[in-house]
């Protein structure tokens, strides 16, 4: 009784996380030229994630795109002075080590205005974009793996307990 839900559960989660790694397979084939654009501004997002905010021009007109960070580890502590970034600011996690009463964001710092940054984008639709590399998502690998694990979960219950009942 409880394996063909969890089935169900476990088949859902698998085609949804096939669905967002298609869509995004096929958004990362139809962004194939590149340019360099210059960091205009920042978006703040709150909690200290920030993205460096990226002007290009096409012809005549501008477009943003953004460097975007999969995720932001924060090693934070009372004693450690100031704030940090101990990765690569450029890589898809990012990681700070700051003082956990009241740090500022270095990325400013990093990618100051006027900087330079690659920027890939779609040429039929210049909005579709992104700044330096794609962050990527774990949403569709994770629900792939948990759509698995709780199919084959489901399938271990009903053998077991049709061999039991």
């Amino acid at each position: 009784m409880v394996a063909a839900p969890l089935a169900a559960f476990g088949v859902i989660q698998l085609v949804i996380g096939l669905v967002l790694g298609r869509r995004r397979t096929a958004r990362l084939r139809r962004i194939t030229a590149r340019t360099t654009g210059t960091v205009s501004g920042y978006d703040f997002l709150g909690e200290g994630r920030v993205h460096p905010v990226v002007d290009f021009v096409l012809g005549s007109e501008v477009f943003q795109a953004k460097l975007k960070y999969r995720a932001v580890v924060r090693i934070s502590g009372s004693f450690i002075r100031g704030s940090e970034v101990t990765s690569d600011p450029l890589a898809k996690t990012l990681k700070i080590r700051e003082n956990s009463r009241g740090s500022r964001t270095r990325i400013p710092e990093i990618f100051p205005l006027g900087s330079a940054l690659e920027v890939h984008y779609n040429p039929a639709d210049p909005r579709e974009n992104f700044a330096v590399r794609d962050h990527g998502s774990v949403a569709a690998p994770l629900l792939i793996w948990m759509g698995a694990g709780f199919t084959v979960l489901a399938v271990i219950l009903g053998v077991s307990l049709g061999v039991s009942g």
